[in-house]
C-alpha cells in the first residue's frame, strides 16, 4: 500500500426526479421526494453539505461492470414493485477499490419494500456531512475513482481532518 488511506467512495446519482419534504428542493430533484439537506459552505469547486438520517434499499455490485450493475438494478426494481418510479436518488458505493453496492433512496413516510430477496437489505444511514462537485455526465464505477481524486485533494488542501474514511463523498 502506498501509505495513502484509501477512501470510501460514494456515488450519488441524481439521475431522476425529487421533491423535498417541508424544504426547498433544489431543481435536480424535479417534484419527487429526494434526502433534506443544508448547504453548510461553498468551496472552490464543490459544495459541503449536511443531509438528514435517510433510509435506503441495498445490494451488493458483483463486479464494477455495467451488466452487474443492471442485474443489482433489476433486484432492488424487483423488491420495490411499483414504487420503484420512486425512489430516487440512486447510491453507488465503493470502497477497498472493489467492494461495490447500488442502493436506493427509500422517501421517509412512505411504505417500505417487503424485503422478498435476500439479497437486498433495507439499511438506515445517520445524518453525514458529504462533499458534492457536479461533474455534468454520468459515472461509470471504473472510471469514478479517477474522477475522485480531484475532489480528495481539494478536502485535504481546504480542510484539515476532512479525509477520514468516514466522510463521504458525492460526485
Amino acid at each position: 500500500m502506498s501509505g495513502r488511506m484509501e477512501l470510501p467512495l460514494l456515488v450519488l446519482v441524481l439521475v431522476s426526479f425529487c421533491e423535498g419534504q417541508n424544504w426547498n428542493a433544489p431543481d435536480f430533484c424535479r417534484n419527487k421526494l429526494c434526502p433534506q439537506f443544508t448547504a453548510a459552505e461553498q468551496h472552490q469547486g464543490f459544495e459541503e453539505r449536511l443531509y438528514v438520517p435517510t433510509e435506503w434499499i441495498t445490494t451488493k455490485i458483483d463486479n464494477p461492470k455495467s451488466t452487474d450493475f443492471m442485474a443489482a438494478n433489476l433486484r432492488l426494481k424487483r423488491v420495490a414493485g411499483d414504487a420503484s418510479a420512486d425512489y430516487w436518488p440512486v447510491l453507488i458505493t465503493v470502497t477497498n477499490s472493489s467492494d461495490a453496492s447500488l442502493s436506493w433512496f427509500v422517501p421517509p413516510n412512505t411504505a417500505k419494500p417487503e424485503m422478498t430477496d435476500p439479497s437486498v437489505t433495507l439499511q438506515s444511514r445517520p445524518e453525514v456531512t458529504v462533499y458534492v462537485r457536479k461533474l455534468g455526465k454520468a459515472v461509470l464505477i471504473p472510471t469514478s475513482s479517477l474522477a475522485m481524486t480531484p475532489i480528495s485533494l481539494l478536502l485535504t488542501t481546504t480542510r484539515s481532518g476532512l479525509t477520514k474514511p468516514s466522510n463521504l463523498y458525492i460526485i
